[in-house]
């Protein structure tokens, strides 16, 4: 591995190239020299929370360390409760270094909130543990609704149900106030885990509801293609294209471990060299998603010509999914937007906090740790706070993930909510008997 790392520092020598990290380390070795003065007068940083530590201490020298105007200048946004990045490197911890850095550092807290009602606001504070204070200034009906089916199926049919009162039914038991007519643009549904996805597309397919969730289809949507077109990105110092696997999927997948001097001639050269290397095996090589990535490397001419296409083909598939259809997606993927409505199912133990698939699948070695349970409490916050008006919790007491039955407990969080806000529900199993009718003859 030391070798091929070599191969392609050498590699980027030759061609004067660089990846994301080589310039953030450009960057840091100017600010560390001394007498640096900063070219800029003020400084604005947005989403301040998720910053790694390199960084962090970019920015921060970039404000400047001059005496009595350390600081000065220096803007930023962040909410720490909305830190969910830590297994990409965020540093966590983010506005203490800066207290730390400059003592007079003022923290101006923002009090009113005009996405949510008041009901969601209360509802997702109560699972943090130094709740914030927020004033809702959204007007309308308001639902926090928690629901305990006894499988996974039924907990897809009670959301695809509650989803078609939304969008405007026609029973008589629709004809209620609060039904207000959504577009399904205005309604989501949010899970931690992409493997969760099918059962509920599956559905609201059935139920004949319009639904968008990631393409399963495209190829590059493959976790080991993807796997592959990061390693191309990072060797030669390529743009990520839109089209990405869901962040904080799964933290226990050993990662790909790629030699990249192949990558220099095509990925057709990949089997021979990783052949069973985790996560690739033989179904993958002589499957349809590697077949399809070499055909597309040999269309577009090579990676540059295959990565800047896969940009243009997965923003327009984006805009094909997304138009007037509800939305499925990931947690991770949600952050940064809003709906009316919101439904955040699998809310059991293992799933949310997510434990890995190691885990649920009974592997050894794959524990959840503290700090991951309190950035997955974040991530909890997140997920609620997605809803404008509507916002429904699910758990299932039954469901089948990864090829195994599971029978998982309430999520831990859920013991947080105020009672005196949410409506609970439970759809007990029904048992129909059915009679034998006896021919008289």
């Amino acid at each position: 591995m030391e070798a091929a790392a070599q191969h392609v520092r050498e590699v980027k020598a030759v061609r004067n190239l660089a990846e994301f990290t080589d310039l953030i380390e450009f960057l840091l070795a100017e600010v560390r020299q001394p007498g640096f003065e900063p070219p800029f007068a003020h400084l604005l940083v947005d989403e301040v929370q998720d910053l790694s530590a390199l960084q962090l201490e970019a920015v921060m020298g970039l404000a400047g360390d001059v005496p009595g105007r350390a600081g000065h200048g220096f803007f930023a946004i962040g909410d720490p409760n909305q830190s969910i990045y830590g297994f990409r490197g965020a540093a966590g911890d983010v506005r203490q270094r800066l207290a730390e850095r400059w003592p007079e550092l003022r923290v101006v807290g923002l009090g009113q909130n005009y996405r949510s009602a008041q009901g969601i606001l209360d509802a997702s504070a109560s699972v943090l543990p130094e709740p914030p204070r927020l004033a809702g200034r959204a007007e309308g009906p308001c639902e926090v609704r928690f629901i305990q089916a006894p499988d996974a199926q039924r907990e897809a049919w009670l959301i695809a149900e509650r989803v078609r009162e939304l969008l405007g039914g026609t029973s008589l038991t629709l004809q209620r106030a609060e039904a207000a007519s959504l577009a399904p643009g205005d309604i989501a549904v949010l899970v931690r885990t992409r493997a969760l996805i099918p059962p509920l597309k599956a559905a609201l397919e059935q139920a004949g509801l319009p639904c968008a969730a990631p393409e399963a289809e495209a190829f590059w949507e493959d976790a080991r293609v993807a796997a592959i077109l990061r390693g191309a990105e990072k060797l030669f110092g390529l743009p990520a294209p839109l089209a990405r696997p869901d962040p904080g999927e799964d933290a226990t997948a050993p990662p790909a471990e790629l030699p990249e001097f192949l990558l220099l001639q095509s990925p057709r050269g990949l089997p021979s060299a990783l052949r069973e290397s985790p996560p690739f095996d033989r179904l993958f090589w002589e499957g349809r998603a590697f077949r399809d990535l070499c055909h597309a490397f040999d269309e577009q001419g090579g990676w540059v010509g295959l990565i800047d296409w896969l940009r243009l083909e997965a923003g327009l598939a984006e805009i094909r999914h997304t138009a007037q259809k509800v939305r499925i997606m990931t947690l991770h993927a949600a952050k940064g937007l809003e709906f009316e409505a919101v439904f955040l199912p699998a809310l059991e133990e293992g799933l949310l906090p997510f434990a890995g698939a190691a885990a649920l699948l009974g592997k050894s070695g794959a524990e959840t740790g503290e700090l991951d349970v309190e950035e997955e409490r974040r991530l909890f916050y997140v997920g609620m706070t997605r809803a404008k008006r509507w916002l429904i919790l699910s758990h299932a007491a039954a469901r089948t993930l990864y090829g195994r039955q599971l029978a998982l407990p309430p999520s831990r969080f859920l013991a947080d909510l105020p009672v005196g806000l949410v409506r609970r529900s439970v759809l007990a199993p029904r048992v129909v008997a059915r009679q034998r009718q006896i021919s008289l003859l």
